[in-house]
């Protein structure tokens, strides 16, 4: 059965885990099911499992592989069991260059949260070891509250 939630408050429950607070509307089981019959009724929603995302910045003559296999032993050596990794592009409003080439590396938030000052010979800098996973759930998913999910 699907429900909607208006959520009021948002928090994280653990290092990977978002809360939703909010409240659902119940239809009245004795009555005919139209809306005058319905009830509301609190609710928490845990979402499990939210990612981190960490951007790291090619260099200029870095080539996709070596990007990849010096960020897997970074990542191996931090402690990061499992994660996904693609090049993509991206626009920076505050950092020089303003657009580049990144490695997206995405991984679970319960795993350790990497240094911001991680330098390596085929990437200049780290962008996002610092976001928390609630805020990049609010971001990702577009959400604007208290309101209907």
């Amino acid at each position: 059965m699907d429900y909607t939630i208006y959520w009021t408050d948002i928090c994280e429950g653990g290092p990977a885990e978002v809360c939703l607070f909010g409240r659902v509307l119940l239809p009245d089981a004795s009555a005919d099911h139209d809306a005058r019959s319905s009830k509301h009724a609190s609710c928490c929603v845990r979402v499990y499992n939210v990612p981190r995302n960490v951007f790291f910045l090619y260099r200029q003559d870095a080539s996709d592989a070596d990007v990849v296999a010096e960020v897997s032993a970074i990542l191996r050596e931090c402690g990061v069991r499992a994660f996904k990794c693609r090049p993509v592009m991206r626009n920076s409003a505050f950092d020089e260059p303003h657009s580049g080439r990144y490695l997206k590396v995405v991984y679970s938030a319960d795993q350790p949260q990497l240094s911001a000052r991680l330098v390596g010979t085929t990437f200049s800098r780290v962008c996002g070891t610092t976001n928390l996973p609630l805020d990049l759930f609010i971001v990702k998913r577009k959400l604007k509250g208290p309101g209907w999910l």
